[in-house]
């Protein structure tokens, strides 16, 4: 992952890199796998509150990294 200047944001993303997420976000992933619609709706929200855009910053790489593996499982069958 790459690094920057701030601190507490390097922290994140080595945690995330070892995947290590916290409670917010792993019930969401958690939510997305095994979950019923209104508990992902539900997760999605707690983490769209998280900052400022960190929230959404947050989801639109998670929604990037499930497209870009869905791709990688699809050219492998």
């Amino acid at each position: 992952a790459a690094r920057g200047d701030n601190p507490l944001a390097n922290t994140f993303l080595r945690h995330a890199g070892e995947g290590r997420l916290d409670e917010r976000h792993k019930l969401l992933v958690v939510a997305l796998v095994t979950g019923e619609a209104s508990d992902v709706r539900d997760h999605v929200r707690r983490v769209l509150e998280w900052g400022e855009t960190s929230g959404a910053d947050w989801s639109v790489g998670l929604y990037l990294t499930l497209l870009a593996e869905m791709g990688r499982q699809e050219g492998r069958a």
